[in-house]
């Protein structure tokens, strides 16, 4: 079975980190304004392409894994899942430059086990029906909701709530293993 994990927030935890930088900023109060579109990587805002332009590369480099994350892809991997990893990220336009070595790097410092990277994924949904993905685990609702339109099933990563959005959700990994289980 094909597993398709977003990085962002899914797997790694970059909105703490963005929080720790954007608290030790200069500019904090105009990036606190700007919340909304630093975390939908609005990159027509001015303050979003001064934040990412400093610290996106610093923050895919320190964003912490997710609780359970580590564990679970090594459950997966053991119980003969193919993990693809699929990912806004990418050296395609300037606020993400560099950011593909970043990843690789951050994946093997941690002994993140994948198959394979997809780097510069803007719809995940053709991505999914390419690498012929039966299951993808995201934290954005549009993401989900664009996938769960094809034949890929598509779970919503909400590590801080669980309200009813209309879509199968999971709060942690072990959560989502749970649910794997269930759905084999």
């Amino acid at each position: 079975m094909n597993i398709g994990i977003d990085l962002d927030n899914t797997l790694v935890n970059t909105h703490k980190k963005m929080l720790d930088y954007i608290y030790s900023d200069e500019k904090k109060e105009e990036l606190l304004n700007n919340i909304d579109s630093l975390t939908s990587g609005n990159t027509k805002n001015e303050m979003v392409k001064y934040f990412y332009k400093k610290y996106a590369i610093k923050i895919f480099e320190n964003a912490e894994l997710m609780d359970g994350a580590k564990d679970a892809l090594n459950y997966l991997v053991q119980n003969n899942y193919k993990i693809v990893i699929i990912t806004l990220r990418g050296d395609k336009g300037s606020m993400f430059s560099g950011s593909e070595t970043t990843t690789i790097e951050y994946l093997k410092k941690h002994n993140i086990p994948y198959s394979k990277v997809i780097f510069n994924s803007k719809n995940k949904a053709i991505v999914c029906k390419e690498e012929k993905i039966d299951i993808m685990l995201d934290d954005s609702l549009s993401v989900i909701s664009n996938i769960n339109k094809t034949k890929t099933e598509a779970i919503l990563f909400n590590s801080n709530s669980k309200p009813n959005y209309g879509c199968k959700q999971v709060t942690s990994w072990q959560e989502f293993i749970e649910l794997l289980k269930e759905i084999r």
